[in-house]
């Protein structure tokens, strides 16, 4: 399973991986898609999130001093219309 796969099943996204590590994003997409540049580290933040229960996460998170809901980016989206 690719590093990419293992942050997905674990439900990690790379904004969160580059805020932990206060690596530029670019460099953990890199490592995501196999590159060796900053793969260790990366793999190693996956492994953890993946043993850590939820309530370790969000205190792993608050240590590190990373916003447990980020913003979205880009415009609101309009709310969908049922039927």
């Amino acid at each position: 399973m690719s590093l990419r796969e293992r942050a997905a099943a674990a439900g990690l996204d790379a904004a969160t991986i580059a805020q932990s590590l206060d690596l530029a994003p670019s460099s953990v997409y890199r490592a995501l898609d196999g590159a060796p540049i900053a793969a260790a580290p990366v793999a190693a933040v996956i492994a953890a999130w993946e043993i850590m229960a939820p309530e370790q996460r969000r205190a792993w998170l608050a240590a590190l001093g990373v916003p447990a809901e980020r913003p979205r980016r880009g415009r609101p989206r309009k709310p969908s219309i049922p039927g």
